[in-house]
């Protein structure tokens, strides 16, 4: 239920999946920048690049060592890989594969409202940081940014519908409100 794990913060007919960065190799492939898990998006076989969503059949996708690369279709050589430089990558939501039960996009959760479970307002979902053990949404509001951690135990209720990201806050996580508390006196010697 917690985990965004999947695709981009494009909106909500088109996810990104990340962007082209630079050839590799002499064949055509171009490294790319991931913003969706490669377990779920090396299965795509159609992207569209950049800001005129121009399609492209995929004939590869690789893991590379500590990186990604993907290979267009009629993309053949350095020079017509380098074309594409900086290219953001997307696809349509309705082409996306399907996510398992409990996933959400990352344009699904931006623009959220967080609240606790005993319904103190947290702010809105602004980022979702990717960090590889879990998915972290940084959360500006009332009382400054918070960085959310996306597991079950913090993130109890995801819903797109409602608008809203229910967190049951665990220690540590909220900062204290200052009043009476001992780090507010010391602060005051």
């Amino acid at each position: 239920m917690t985990g965004t794990g999947t695709m981009g913060k494009t909106g909500r007919d088109w996810l990104e999946v990340g962007a082209l960065t630079a050839p590799w190799g002499l064949k055509g492939e171009i490294k790319i920048r991931l913003d969706a898990d490669f377990t779920y998006v090396k299965n795509i076989r159609r992207v569209y690049l950049g800001p005129d969503r121009r399609p492209y059949s995929l004939t590869g996708f690789f893991r590379r060592g500590r990186f990604y690369t993907v290979k267009l279709d009629g993309v053949d050589t350095v020079d017509a890989a380098e074309e594409f430089r900086g290219r953001a990558v997307g696809v349509p939501r309705a082409e996306a594969p399907p996510l398992p039960s409990g996933a959400f996009y990352v344009a699904d959760v931006l623009g959220l409202r967080a609240v606790t479970t005993d319904g103190r307002e947290l702010g809105t979902v602004a980022d979702v940081i990717v960090t590889g053990a879990n998915d972290v949404y940084v959360v500006h509001g009332p009382l400054g940014e918070l960085l959310i951690p996306a597991i079950r135990d913090v993130v109890v209720e995801i819903a797109p519908d409602a608008g809203l990201v229910r967190v049951e806050p665990m220690a540590g996580l909220l900062p204290e409100s200052g009043v009476g508390s001992r780090k507010s006196e010391e602060s005051h010697e």
